[in-house]
């Protein structure tokens, strides 16, 4: 059975946001990109606020449906907090409970590993290397940063809960061996939700590892307010939103490991905040053709597609 989300009435907000430097310490230069939109102001776009969900009780940073505005301070450029990033990123995902038909019917999984296998070391992702910590320089760009996806056969709840996904971000981080630097993205399998007020969110867990760097990330075509069709049409335009949430919370993950002490503006908004639902568009990579969003550049002072 096919999950929507319940319409929800929204405010859209505009706001100028105030333009402040926040260069890094090798501080590539910035390249062309998209402009905004006719009429959109700096920053401006249906974004998540802050720290905006409570999860099993823990606030984590969250990605809400584009049916959902929430109007955000005037900010600036992105901020750096003093915390750490991720300098040398890698990616993994788990595929929780993919087994059976009825687990992919969409094909999220062969359609995430090809996004995610051409992303890296590209001009989309360069947009992050202009952010850095003191005790670690920039973030880089390499390529191959998607290093692994592992199914998990293990049964998912129905509506697993934010410890249940942390532990099995952990299990992951046992699978692929741990890594600061890695985001674990755990892919839930359809129907694993049966009532969700956001797309994805990102987080941390403590563990006898260290802490563990992982993504929420819903089965997208589930939640039509999430983006489906929002570029393209078809059966790629229901994976529309699998590749925009993904590539959100990983420069997210990447520039704000621990949330909230690495790089976000004076109102708490991360990189990929900004941009979200903002001049969606496709992207080529090596690897095919996938709908994404632009990030946010302190650089260029808007949102872009390349850097």
């Amino acid at each position: 059975m096919r999950i929507t989300l319940r319409p929800i009435s929204f405010m859209l907000c505009a706001a100028v946001l105030a333009a402040c430097s926040a260069g890094g310490t090798n501080p590539p230069v910035a390249q062309s990109g998209p402009k905004r939109p006719p009429g959109v102001g700096v920053g401006t776009g249906l974004t998540s606020s802050p720290m905006n969900a409570v999860v099993d009780g823990k606030a984590v940073h969250a990605l809400l449906p584009r049916t959902v505005a929430r109007a955000k301070g005037s900010g600036g450029n992105l901020v750096y907090h003093g915390g750490p990033i991720q300098k040398h990123p890698a990616i993994y995902v788990v595929y929780w409970g993919f087994t059976g038909s009825t687990a992919d019917p969409d094909g999220v999984q062969p359609y995430l590993n090809s996004f995610l296998s051409g992303l890296s070391g590209t001009p989309y992702y360069d947009i992050m290397t202009q952010y850095y910590s003191t005790a670690a320089g920039n973030i880089t760009d390499p390529k191959h940063e998607f290093a692994g996806a592992w199914v998990d056969n293990a049964s998912v709840p129905n509506q697993p809960s934010d410890t249940q996904v942390a532990n099995e971000a952990i299990r992951a981080a046992a699978h692929f061996g741990y890594n600061y630097d890695a985001s674990y993205v755990v892919q839930l399998p359809h129907g694993a939700y049966n009532n969700l007020k956001w797309c994805a969110y990102h987080s941390v867990q403590n563990s006898a590892y260290g802490p563990v760097h992982y993504t929420n990330l819903p089965y997208q075509p589930d939640f039509p307010a999430c983006g489906t069709d929002s570029v393209n049409s078809g059966a790629q335009g229901l994976l529309d939103s699998t590749s925009e949430t993904a590539a959100h919370e990983v420069a997210e993950t990447q520039t704000d490991p621990d949330t909230r002490t690495g790089w976000y503006d004076a109102a708490g908004n991360e990189i990929g905040d900004y941009c979200s639902y903002i001049d969606l568009q496709n992207i080529t990579l090596s690897t095919g053709t996938f709908a994404t969003q632009p990030l946010w550049s302190n650089a260029a002072n808007y949102c872009a597609i390349r850097y």
